[in-house]
């Protein structure tokens, strides 16, 4: 499992604990993280480079890149920022899980207004705490390799009947078995 961590884009000496630990807890349950950014930015702010001086298009082009790659998304949003927000929404549209964490009651943000069966908002007060919503969120969130593939017993008629699809369609038996199970499921919405 890919996971995208993120807290902004400084990460100054208030989040970078946080955002370490994040990524500890990440690495210790089996997971990858999608672009470990977090050093770099933290040196950038211990050398004084301010908002203003940041390269904003490949900040932004590295991070769509990264939520793009990841399965999960995981931000902490305890000084929430728009940059938080575009994020959050750009995984939600990619039908990705996301975890807001944040060390403030989520009743101060106006996102704690927003349902979607896929995002989730915890609120910790220890790194012991945080580690502990991360670890089960990606548990409950990681897709094993062997769930993925999908084995089907079908009679001759529909075999078939794949196959001829398969030909006048131009797509593999797999990729209509799917596509029909997306639209059985509403999944394709």
């Amino acid at each position: 499992m890919i996971v995208h961590i993120t807290g902004g884009v400084m990460a100054d000496e208030e989040i970078a604990p946080y955002l370490r630990k994040i990524i500890a807890a990440t690495h210790e349950v089996g997971a990858q993280v999608a672009e470990n950014w977090v050093e770099t930015s933290h040196s950038r702010t211990t050398r004084g480079i301010t908002p203003a001086d940041m390269e904003w298009g490949s900040i932004v082009e590295q991070r769509t890149n990264s939520i793009s790659r990841a399965d999960a998304v995981i931000i902490e949003v305890t000084d929430y920022r728009l940059f938080h927000g575009f994020e959050m929404m750009l995984a939600l549209e990619q039908n990705k899980p996301v975890l807001l964490v944040s060390r403030k009651s989520f009743k101060e943000f106006a996102i704690s207004g927003y349902k979607n069966d896929d995002l989730s908002m915890k609120e910790y007060a220890t790194l012991d705490e945080l580690d502990a919503i991360v670890r089960k969120f990606i548990k409950e969130n990681d897709i094993r390799k062997e769930d993925l593939t999908l084995k089907a017993t079908v009679n001759k008629r529909l075999y078939r009947r794949l196959e001829k699809m398969s030909r006048d369609m131009g797509k593999t038996k797999s990729e209509i078995l799917v596509d029909l199970a997306n639209k059985s499921l509403g999944a394709d919405k």
